[in-house]
């Protein structure tokens, strides 16, 4: 607040002309600053120490000194509200901006980064959406899906090769048939409000979970939940699941309090991960959780801003214009995220992450519109729109970061498939997507292909959450869906759940291919370890592509650009560094 008020006084001094010299009296100064002789001295003695101007008195009576104003008034203004925010007071500097969000998160992104705040390890991101609530059960984005993985536990981990490790749970064990599990909880444990963890509190927890419509076809084999001992756990299952503790390391079942599972718009969670959220309102700051059972967090707290780009306004859409929801999931995301400080000099260091996503954009053809396409005309469609003529099409901007897909995950075999003959297509063609930046673009190219083909498309917006809804993804008459799916890092149950429970691609597909595909899943879970589920869903992957049930598109380049800023911190799967392990030097 001293700077401010300081900066106060040096605005009416500016009124006398910046950056250059000025021959003026302390009489005239104390009067432009409109306070006394003795405050005005003093004022200019603080404001020269912070080398805001120069200041050379003469000597006698009503002398004129030099006075010398190094700053116009908003060069100074935007000093002053780095500062503001870099000792985190982040409303004062908003305030002190005069409420310029732009310029507000111009700072923000030239702040970003690690520092260190009176002993405290503060790291401080930006990012271009506002992130929705963290509520495990809910359908959740990339992004948000990474930050419940900050914010939660769950009872096991499982790595990408299927290899399970402990979480709340330190031990588990099912029977020779595989349809009993269980499972030991460490002792002590507690959400982030203080309340106990439990045998007795996770039996109601996955009891609700499993009333909730979008885990009815996972969990339909779990028959009860119960607890054994305050301390044991066990599930008994309807029929045998080898990767039932696979299942339990996915996001969806992080361990929250049972009856958070009753909220949808609730933003100040309670969770029993790593880090607690503090605020969830235009930023999400987190805080590092002491009672944390694992290795405690690098960083004391985390705040990510929403910070829309700069000169990146929101594609046009030409031809989007049957938006079904306004609460469509808008703001620019890329796979390409930047961790960088804006400065006029070249930074000291540059170093740069790259991966390729596990997972795809793709497209899936609805088998169950009352005049579905033919499987001659979806082979058609399948050779027409093929990824690369859809590359084609792309400007170099909009072809940056993406690899066209042969297979639904890049490491999968590709499926070769010869050209089929021309087919007649309907006169117009309906395609549904959700509002991402890259489905977006995606669509268009497809659009743009169909009319070269004298087919007429039209293109509607749904949000998210509708598309992952059963109920809701049934009563969609489109003939196309264009959607994007990317795995989590407990990789093969991930992909698992996928094919087994996905609401859209399960409603895009006849009925007797559901029949099949589930029967082929159900006797997968059965049969076969965890560690082998993404070989036998290759197959899976393969025979749906080859039927024409769907086609892959593009596999997207996630990219992590560090620019002097943080130190040893690696990628995750969903594209942001692992901010546990952000630390500097002291």
């Amino acid at each position: 607040m001293v700077e401010i008020k300081r900066f106060r006084y040096y605005r009416r001094l500016a009124k006398l002309g910046a950056g250059q010299d000025c021959r003026i009296s302390l009489d005239d100064v104390a009067n432009t600053l409109v306070t006394s002789k003795r405050h005005a001295r003093n004022l200019l003695k603080e404001m020269q120490a912070f080398d805001w101007l120069e200041w050379q008195p003469s000597v006698g009576r009503n002398q004129r000194s030099r006075l010398y104003l190094k700053y116009q008034v908003d060069e100074l203004q935007q000093q002053v509200a780095r500062r503001l925010i870099e000792q985190g007071n982040y409303d004062q500097a908003l305030e002190f901006l005069d409420n310029d969000h732009q310029g507000f998160g111009h700072l923000l992104r030239e702040t970003s980064g690690a520092s260190n705040r009176s002993g405290q390890l503060h790291l401080q991101l930006t990012y271009p959406r506002t992130f929705g609530p963290l509520l495990p059960h809910l359908p959740q984005r990339n992004s948000e899906r990474f930050f419940l993985r900050q914010v939660y536990s769950n009872l096991v981990y499982c790595s990408e090769a299927g290899v399970v490790s402990p979480g709340l749970a330190h031990h588990w064990h099912h029977n020779e048939s595989a349809d009993i599990w269980t499972f030991y909880l460490r002792p002590n444990l507690s959400f982030h409000n203080g309340d106990k963890i439990d045998a007795l509190c996770l039996v109601k927890l996955f009891e609700h979970l499993k009333a909730l419509p979008r885990y009815q076809t996972e969990l339909a084999h779990l028959g009860t939940i119960e607890a054994r001992q305050p301390l044991c756990l066990e599930f008994t299952l309807t029929t045998p699941d080898l990767g039932f503790h696979g299942l339990l390391a996915d996001t969806r079942y992080a361990i929250q309090p049972p009856e958070q599972v009753q909220q949808s718009l609730m933003r100040k969670v309670t969770g029993s991960g790593a880090f607690q959220v503090m605020e969830h309102n235009q930023h999400l700051q987190l805080s590092a959780f002491t009672d944390y059972y694992h290795c405690r967090a690098l960083p004391d707290e985390v705040t990510i801003w929403n910070v829309p780009h700069e000169g990146r306004e929101l594609m046009e859409l030409t031809g989007l214009s049957d938006q079904k929801n306004t609460e469509t999931d808008a703001g620019y995301t890329r796979c390409q995220y930047s961790l960088e400080r804006q400065q006029a000099e070249p930074a000291r260091s540059s170093s740069k992450q790259k991966q390729l996503e596990y997972g795809c954009i793709y497209l899936l053809f609805n088998q169950n519109t009352p005049e579905p396409l033919t499987l001659t005309q979806r082979r058609w469609l399948s050779t027409l729109l093929h990824p690369q003529q859809l590359l084609q099409l792309a400007t170099p901007e909009t072809s940056t970061g993406i690899e066209p897909a042969f297979n639904l995950l890049p490491f999968w075999s590709p499926v070769k498939k010869p050209a089929s003959e021309k087919a007649r297509l309907p006169d117009h063609l309906n395609i549904a997507i959700h509002d991402q930046y890259d489905v977006r673009k995606t669509a268009l190219s497809v659009k743009q292909l169909l009319e070269q083909s004298g087919v007429q498309c039209s293109i509607s917006i749904y949000p998210l959450a509708t598309l992952q809804c059963q109920d809701k993804v049934t009563q969609l008459d489109e003939n196309l869906f264009i959607v994007s799916h990317n795995l989590d890092d407990n990789r093969p149950s991930s992909a698992y759940r996928w094919f087994l429970s996905d609401p859209l691609l399960n409603s895009a597909i006849s009925t007797g291919n559901q029949n099949w595909l589930k029967h082929q899943l159900q006797a997968m879970r059965q049969t076969t370890p965890l560690s082998h589920y993404l070989k036998e869903l290759e197959h899976l992957a393969t025979t749906m592509i080859s039927e024409c049930w769907l086609m892959p598109f593009y596999h997207q380049w996630q990219s992590l650009y560090f620019h002097d800023i943080l130190q040893d911190v690696t990628m995750t799967e969903w594209g942001w560094p692992d901010i546990r392990e952000v630390w500097m030097p002291e």
